[in-house]
């Protein structure tokens, strides 16, 4: 929390629904799966609760915010804390588009086509 010593503004920025934009592989989508009174449910997108699920869905998020983090912006799956000591810092902060989103947008979209699912839309 040294980060937010000086700042004076923040701002909270969540993504809907954050582990179901992560795809999961073809080849661990049986180890996910359950069963159910209604049968077998075999998940096609990261569940919460895997022992490697956090760090799976963090690290495409700090990828994606590289350019930002620790330098106003703070990052936790799939919650962002902005900071920054004046207004305009901080509505520089939200105006900026991260380097990496198109290409990792892509790459999720591609992704998902080859799994043989639809990309999710919220």
């Amino acid at each position: 929390m040294d980060y937010l010593t000086d700042s004076e503004l923040y701002f909270l920025l969540d993504f809907f629904k954050g582990y179901w934009h992560f795809l999961l592989s073809l080849e661990c989508q049986e180890l996910f799966s359950f069963l159910t009174d209604m049968g077998i449910f075999t998940p096609t997108r990261v569940l919460m609760g895997g022992s490697d699920s956090v760090a799976y869905c963090q690290a495409p998020v700090q990828e994606m915010f590289e350019e930002f983090l620790y330098n106003g912006l703070l990052i936790w799956l799939d919650g962002l804390i902005g900071y920054a000591k004046s207004e305009e810092g901080l509505l520089k902060l939200l105006r900026a588009k991260p380097d990496g989103a198109d290409a990792w947008c892509r790459r999720m979209v591609f992704a998902t086509t080859l799994a043989g699912s639809q990309p999710f839309r919220p």
